[in-house]
């Protein structure tokens, strides 16, 4: 089962007045509905071009439904309307595999390395405002943030 948790990777983009540049700079409240995802997080973009944030997933496979709850940083950059973010660490804290737990085993580390090694994801924003964004990365997941 690949492991990816597409509101990290989707995260806020707003445009704040009609002819100005987008900005990320923020705190946001992300969340990922589909039929086999259930993610909600939190990121905050620094002008650095770092971010940090949480994230409590289930992430139903054809052979496991996974729970997780962590945190993670991560470094972001805009290409026009890309969205461009690299986790660089990522904390599992609670890791449940078909209702069992997995914390502090050799599967969260498997875990955590397989998230680190998705390498760059990259979303299309394909909706913006000035308290709210939709994005949808390249597996056609859509997530949706607001600013608070």
């Amino acid at each position: 089962m690949r492991v990816t948790l597409p509101v990290f990777t989707l995260l806020a983009l707003a445009p704040f007045g009609a002819n100005a540049e987008p900005s990320m700079v923020g705190q946001w409240s992300c969340e990922n509905f589909s039929e086999t995802n259930q993610i909600m997080g939190t990121v905050a973009y620094y002008n650095n071009g770092t971010s940090e944030g949480s994230f409590d997933a289930t992430i139903v496979g054809s052979d496991a439904t996974v729970e997780l709850i962590g945190t993670y940083r991560a470094d972001w950059k805009q290409e026009k309307s890309l969205l461009v973010e690299t986790m660089t660490s990522v904390d599992v804290q609670d890791l449940l595999i078909n209702g069992q737990s997995y914390i502090d085993t050799p599967t969260e580390t498997e875990f955590e390395n397989a998230m680190l090694a998705e390498g760059a994801t990259t979303s299309q924003i394909i909706d913006s405002s000035e308290v709210m964004v939709v994005l949808q990365d390249t597996d056609g997941n859509i997530s949706s943030c607001s600013l608070f």
